[in-house]
């Protein structure tokens, strides 16, 4: 009969440990890496780099006469958005660089400046400036731009809403070449917000038509 040696097992290699754990660190590590990769490919306002820079980035070759963009600024209660589309002659996508949009985002939102309307449209002038950046000269007059805002302005009291998307056509108007309609700065309420940015796109697939 064997005698059972009193030594203890050998201890298990770092491999050995990461095979047997490997299915509970892939449903950690999956998720996670997902969100990771939406999160940086979401070019961010507060890097250093330039206007003329991301411009270079994000348009790389001239359009030819038959494309067209549209605008679409999503004012949310914790921050502003900016997305530029651009299409072909179908009115199919076609990508602005790199990517299929250009997508850029700032914080605060509009709502945090209540008491100072002009300072809440000013808030958007990155935005805006990143955006003409990919809208070639003289593409801008006919490029169409929509502003939703949603919850954060709905809570203000008083006329401080009204003020700020006042203040926020004023800005367009004076200080933008692109194609704004006497609408095209709007409240949405809760029913609309989820279909914002669709129902912003298939309206601009009609001004483009």
């Amino acid at each position: 009969m064997l005698k059972r040696s009193g030594r203890p097992p050998p201890p298990e290699s770092l491999t050995e440990k990461i095979y047997q754990l490997r299915g509970a660190f892939l449903m950690v590590a999956v998720p996670l890496l997902l969100v990771t990769l939406v999160l940086y490919a979401m070019p961010s306002a507060s890097t250093n780099e330039s206007i003329e820079d991301y411009a270079l980035t994000h348009r790389k070759a001239a359009p030819d006469r038959k494309t067209s963009f549209a605008v679409i600024f999503d004012a949310g209660s914790s921050g502003s958005r900016v997305h530029v589309f651009r299409f072909d002659q179908n009115l199919d996508l076609v990508p602005i660089g790199n990517d299929l949009e250009l997508f850029v985002q700032i914080k605060p939102g509009l709502s945090a400046y209540a008491q100072n309307p002009r300072q809440a449209a000013e808030s958007l002038i990155t935005l805006l400036d990143k955006a003409e950046s990919v809208v070639p000269r003289e593409f801008r007059p006919k490029t169409p731009v929509r502003v939703g805002a949603t919850a954060g302005l709905r809570a203000l009291e008083g006329d401080a809403s009204d003020r700020i998307l006042q203040a926020v056509r004023d800005l367009l108007k004076q200080r933008s070449t692109l194609k704004s309609e006497p609408d095209a700065v709007t409240m949405l309420d809760g029913t609309q917000e989820g279909a914002f940015q669709w129902v912003c796109f298939m309206n601009l697939l009609t001004d483009l038509d």
